[in-house]
């Protein structure tokens, strides 16, 4: 099943530095987990990565909001909105790709 949902998202085709994997599939709501080196650091260049991201063409008014606990990082990303979800989630990682630092990228960890 997680393999389908790799093969739906894309997710093998995608030229990342860091490891993307998914744990479930939910259609227009995704959670990002980051983990990284330093997440204190990393988490102030995820926030204003997604705030760049927000503003862009791509989201296409897509909602995003970035939180920290403990040593996580979490994206909530509400696809609902947007014309092309899959396109906006693959631009999405590419924007995480322009920070360094993060180690992986899971999608929707329960």
């Amino acid at each position: 099943m997680i393999t389908e949902f790799r093969q739906i998202l894309g997710l093998d085709n995608l030229n990342l530095g860091y490891k993307v994997l998914i744990k479930d599939f939910d259609g227009e709501n995704f959670t990002f987990t980051v983990t990284g080196s330093d997440t204190n650091d990393l988490y102030e260049k995820v926030e204003e990565k997604m705030d760049e991201y927000q503003q862009t063409e791509e989201n296409d008014d897509a909602y995003i909001d970035v939180s920290k606990k403990q040593d996580k990082i979490s994206i909530y990303y509400d696809t609902g909105n947007v014309a092309d979800g899959l396109k906006a989630v693959h631009g999405l990682l590419y924007a995480l790709n322009d920070v360094p630092g993060i180690e992986s990228v899971v999608i929707n960890e329960l």
